[in-house]
């Protein structure tokens, strides 16, 4: 069997073991990015091949916003938790990209462009908070898309609402060392420096590696480094 019709093979499968108000418009999924046993055979590896990775970074470079958008939005509709996805997404919104960026509803012609807009998911201006609340509603039981929403809050200087979703990240899983890096690090830039050296003591106890938020303990004095 060629490599073609090993991939149109998997398409058909994965397209039958799809949910047919997601199969209605060509849609793999949504399936859950962190529980592969319960998701078919190939889904993520087929998706990622086509829609993301390589072949999204290939279209950035060559400046096809259009398919770039598309096929990150496609990445996020199949896997609505999927993270590295998410952080592109954002990556690409903060840039001021848009998501409708093929056509404006004004310039929409036949049915064939309606059709492909209903396709791409491009009916309403989606925000990276739309993306996350998203991928929290499908599967809220993740601390990590917790974390990652977090991030985003935190960089946007939305420092109580990632403190709010950070928060409940620690409460699903208590000693995530990732959790109570970021944790540290948010309440470092609201002048809580003893709960940030509190979340940075079991932040490294845990197993974190990322350096940053000891070495600003230290730079402040609240590190004791022998």
């Amino acid at each position: 069997m060629t490599r073609l019709k090993g991939l149109l093979l998997a398409s058909s499968l994965l397209l039958l073991a799809t949910p047919a108000s997601a199969r209605d418009y060509g849609q793999f999924g949504p399936f859950d990015y962190y529980d592969i046993q319960n998701t078919p055979r190939n889904a993520l590896p087929l998706v990622e091949r086509a829609h993301f990775g390589a072949v999204t970074r290939d279209r950035l470079r060559r400046g096809e916003i259009c398919s770039y958008w598309g096929d990150l939005d496609y990445t996020l509709r199949a896997f609505p938790n999927h993270p590295g996805a998410l952080m592109a997404m954002v990556e690409y919104l903060d840039a001021g990209g848009s998501t409708n960026p093929c056509a404006k509803k004004s310039e929409r012609k036949n049915a064939a462009d309606l059709a492909a807009e209903l396709e791409m998911g491009s009916w309403q201006e989606k925000t990276a908070e739309y993306y996350f609340e998203t991928a929290i509603k499908y599967r809220p039981r993740y601390s990590a898309t917790r974390v990652l929403f977090g991030r985003y809050l935190h960089k946007e200087g939305r420092l109580n609402e990632a403190l709010k979703t950070y928060t409940e990240a620690e409460k699903l899983e208590p000693n995530s060392a990732d959790v109570h890096y970021y944790l540290g690090l948010l309440h470092l830039d609201m002048k809580n420096n003893e709960k940030a050296r509190q979340h940075a003591e079991i932040a490294y106890r845990s197993g974190q590696k990322l350096p940053d938020l000891r070495d600003r303990l230290i730079k402040a004095g609240l590190w004791k480094t022998n």
